[in-house]
């Protein structure tokens, strides 16, 4: 029962930080000026939370169903 306990604060404070880690607006003012070709800087920010994401949600699934 511990070890479940232990997984589950683990799992949720993974995806506790992906989720303060979207708040970024709320403590970040992002500059208007293009970045990378002409793309704005945040959107560099949005997909790598999103790739970020993706990733822990894939080993999530692989721990959780085996």
């Amino acid at each position: 029962m511990r070890e479940v306990q232990q997984r589950f604060i683990f799992w949720g404070i993974l995806f506790g930080v992906v989720f303060l880690l979207t708040q970024d607006y709320l403590v970040v003012a992002w500059e208007v000026e293009p970045l990378l070709l002409g793309l704005p800087n945040w959107l560099f920010w949005f997909v790598g939370v999103h790739v970020l994401f993706i990733f822990i949600f894939y080993f999530f699934t692989k721990k959780y169903w085996k």
